[in-house]
């Protein structure tokens, strides 16, 4: 039966497909190459195959069952040049045909013609005057709209009748769709704007603006109702979500362009392609490591100058879009298909990126697919092969193989990184899985500790009389006072009772609530604006730091009486970081210095001061070494890593591991007035970067891990191997702009089942008002999440939710955002203050999320009843 012909029992499986893929295109080409030499209109369902004739106005219809030889029935009611043709997509009523020209529309049932019940099609309208460019039926197959010039038409097949007629464009509709799940309609014209209409109400809701390019194709989203593409000339992708539930809002949630896509495909292409010797010599330059050429003479011994293409993928330049169509694969992915004149492009509408490209045997004009439920999609090309003949071919594209990362995502082997992982050059393969989660203790040179010997001071013999020893015990003053001598010396002892803290944090986080969104109180904290906030691992404490050099550390719930100020910086506050055992803070800053404060300490002040690169070890006066030189530029961030282990800072194109030593309190020393540093530090592993900054840093501190997090100014997100020093996996053009933040999942609810390794996920952010997803399993992005925030020049923060159910981002338009984790669509937007909101916290045992803004408050925020 065409594509669906009956086998025998001994072929199936890929076999069976393969044998009908080969046996289907010799029959359709067989008849089609001889006869036809132009492309022509052609449309196809699961029983027949219309196309339209070389004669004016005729239809050649074909059956699947037995695709060759002359058309099994031939329509010739049209006049004029058939401008559309498309069969009813509706199971019960597939056999349904309509064609449409300048002079008429004709609705045609092929089953009855075949059966010679019907003689003629049904008559909808003529001498229209003018060309009909589109027709779309509707989900339910009942009603239709029909693009007539710069007017749109909903036909009611059952009476009919006309329903609506819209109108607005200033030039030709080019396409209309109904949205599956709401009685609404989109129109796409020519003049580069597109429509919303509702046909309930009878009301258009929206009108978009002009786009640079005119809108050609449309297509909607069976996994995420409400969420469609629309393609314009240019090769422009724009993703939409339209939410219609209480108030309708459209929203765009990404924008993709082929021509960047698919140079990105042929560079990565490019370097993993490449078996040629590279020279082994190494670069010596004056300059900075991120102005080198390293990779200039690799590249002219790696390409060979016989062989400048090895793909022939490399040759296909972008062409206009003539299809496009969502698949859903294994009800998890979500695939974008984009039919071209040479090629076919598959992109994962997860995280934007293409997944495959399957070049046409010919240059195609027309393109159809059909696509089955086991992920198979059947394509359908009309156009010119190389001898100019037509062609009306068919192949078969297995999508459930094309989607690599699916075992990576549901593994849940914690693989480090092993030798075999490595090739002979030190490169790590982009297939290699590795886990945030360390098996393995740190090596011996990083599990040493860092210790400080000290003088011991010669004893002294006791100025104090020999009666007063405790060996006397006739003078009264031994080990037992005697019972007449029993006295209390300054008054009586005070009843200590140690009072329970009845704090709400013991409790569980609950799932069965939803995202909050409702004001608990705003609270001003600093008189600057605030850069950062870190909860502490029992979320007791709120640590912020601000532009106004302070750092503030309040107790929650949090109150106008509970913040205490810490100064010591001398310039603003950049980054601010827990320890595990909660005692101790770090904070960075643009004065080139780090710093490290006793929270518990009643003293607020500086514990250890970082502002020496090497140590901070004391030099004496007669000693010929010199001390450490300072840090040069300020340091992004300070964090503790490995459990307190070290203390990790990022500074200009480097990142430095320290290990420290912080000495017990002398009670002694306090009282003599004695105020010497006795704490120290010292570096024990230095990496340096080959971009010129680096603009981001995440490590784990809540348990073992080897690796660390780092994003540079050539917008590159890195992951950095401790043990080995270098960078395992490295992810080229992560965001559009430098990456400015990156958010590891600290706190995750024992009850939640959204992801089964919640640890290997992470977010990053940047100013290109994108969110990104990343599994670090996964050798590209996840997901992205856009089309609500707006992020354009500050660093701004994204937060996961204990339950791994929302994502929660600043934004600059006053506001933070809320997305679903699953779907990446906008769940809600909730306007929080009256400056940047630049950054979000959600409290890991309380319903609760936490925003910071430049207006120097932090607001709190539960779900609403």
């Amino acid at each position: 039966k065409g594509l669906n012909i009956s086998m025998d029992n001994s072929v199936s499986g890929e076999k069976e497909v393969e044998y009908v893929e080969e046996l289907s295109r010799r029959k359709i080409q067989q008849w089609f190459i001889d006869d036809i030499n132009a492309p022509n209109l052609f449309a196809i369902n699961n029983d027949y195959i219309a196309v339209t004739n070389e004669k004016i106005g005729e239809i050649a219809i074909w059956s699947r069952h037995d695709a060759k030889g002359d058309p099994h029935l031939v329509l010739n009611s049209h006049e004029c040049d058939i401008t559309s043709l498309t069969f009813n997509k509706n199971n019960r009523l597939k056999s349904q045909l309509m064609s449409g020209s300048s002079d008429r529309i004709i609705l045609w049932n092929i089953d009855a013609l075949f059966n010679q019940t019907e003689t003629q099609g049904l008559l909808l309208g003529e001498n229209l005057g003018k060309t009909v460019s589109h027709i779309e039926f509707g989900p339910k197959g009942k009603i239709v709209a029909i693009c007539i010039d710069t007017i749109t038409l909903v036909f009611d097949l059952k009476t009919n009748e006309t329903i609506i007629q819209l109108e607005g464009h200033k030039q030709m509709v080019s396409m209309a769709h109904f949205f599956s799940n709401s009685p609404h309609l989109v129109t796409l014209s020519e003049d580069r704007t597109f429509m919303i209409c509702d046909l309930k109400e009878k009301t258009i809701i929206y009108k978009s603006s002009i786009h640079p390019y005119g809108l050609i194709k449309i297509s909607e989203s069976q996994h995420f109702p409400g969420r469609f593409a629309i393609a314009d000339e240019e090769g422009t992708i724009r993703v939409f979500e339209f939410q219609f539930q209480k108030v309708a809002r459209l929203n765009c949630l990404h924008e993709l362009s082929l021509k960047k896509i698919l140079k990105r495909f042929h560079r990565q292409s490019n370097n993993t392609k490449s078996n040629e010797p590279i020279p082994s010599f190494k670069v010596v330059s004056s300059e900075p490591v991120w102005k080198q050429q390293h990779d200039f003479i690799s590249k002219q011994f790696a390409q060979s100058p016989n062989n400048s293409f090895n793909s022939d993928t490399e040759r296909i330049e972008y062409n206009l879009v003539l299809e496009m169509e969502y698949v859903n694969v294994l009800d998890k992915h979500s695939v974008l298909m984009v039919g071209t004149a040479p090629a076919t492009y598959l992109l994962n509408m997860h995280n934007y990126e293409m997944l495959h490209l399957h070049e046409n045997r010919g240059y195609a004009k027309y393109i159809q697919w059909e696509i089955t439920p086991q992920g198979s999609v059947y394509e359908f090309i009309s156009g010119a092969d190389e001898e100019g003949g037509m062609i009306l071919c068919d192949r078969v594209l297995r999508l459930d193989n094309m989607i690599h990362h699916e075992k990576q995502l549901t593994s849940e082997d914690d693989d480090s990184l092993s030798d075999s992982s490595t090739s002979d050059s030190g490169q790590v393969s982009q297939t290699t899985t590795f886990s945030m989660i360390a098996n393995d203790p740190l090596p011996k040179k990083l599990r040493s500790e860092l210790v400080v010997v000290q003088k011991k001071k010669k004893s002294k013999i006791k100025d104090k009389p020999v009666t007063f020893r405790t060996s006397v015990k006739s003078s009264g003053y031994g080990s037992k006072q005697p019972w007449g001598m029993k006295r209390k010396i300054g008054g009586a002892k005070r009843k200590t009772t140690k009072t329970k803290v009845t704090s709400k944090s013991t409790s569980t986080y609950s799932l069965k609530k939803g995202p909050p969104n409702e004001k608990r109180g705003k609270y001003p904290i600093h008189r600057g604006s605030i850069m950062r906030m870190a909860l502490s691992g029992d979320g007791t404490k709120l640590a912020s730091v601000a532009s106004s050099m302070a750092m503030s550390i309040n107790r929650l719930p949090l109150s106008k009486d509970t913040s205490s100020m810490y100064m010591g910086h001398t310039s603003s506050v950049t980054d601010v970081h827990w320890s595990l055992n909660q005692k101790y803070v770090i904070t960075s800053s643009h004065d080139a210095s780090a710093i490290v404060w006793d929270v518990k300490s009643a003293k607020q002040e500086p514990l250890m001061i970082m502002h020496r690169a090497i140590d901070n070890f004391p030099v004496k006066t007669k000693s010929t070494k010199q001390a450490a030189p300072t840090f040069k530029g300020d340091i992004k961030n300070a964090q503790f890593y490995a459990m307190d282990g070290f203390i990790t800072l990022a500074r200009s194109n480097a990142i430095s591991l320290y290990k420290y030593a912080i000495q017990a309190e002398n009670k002694q020393d306090d009282i003599l007035g004695k105020h010497t540093n006795k704490h120290r530090y010292k570096q024990c592993q230095l990496f340096t970067t080959d971009a010129q900054t680096v603009t981001a840093l995440a490590t784990v501190n809540s348990y073992l891990s080897h690796f660390l997090l780092f994003g540079g100014s050539n917008k590159t997100l890195n992951l950095l191997d401790v043990t080995k020093n270098k960078v395992v996996r490295q992810y080229d053009d992560a965001h559009g702009r430098p990456i400015n933040h990156i958010r590891l999942v600290e706190s995750v609810a024992s009850n939640q089942t959204m992801c089964m390794s919640p640890q290997q996920y992470f977010l990053t952010t940047a100013p290109d008002h994108t969110v990104n997803l990343w599994d670090c399993r996964a050798p590209t992005c996840v997901r992205s999440f856009r089309g609500g925030h707006k992020n354009s020049i500050h660093s701004i923060a994204a937060a996961f939710s204990p339950c791994m159910r929302f994502v929660a981002m600043g934004s600059e338009d006053r506001c933070f955002y809320l997305y679903d984790f699953g779907s990446g669509s906008v769940i809600d937007r909730v306007h929080a203050h009256s400056d940047v909101v630049n950054d979000v916290l959600f409290h890991p045992r309380q319903n609760v999320l936490l925003t910071s803004s430049f207006d120097g408050h932090v607001s709190s925020w539960t779900p609403s009843k």
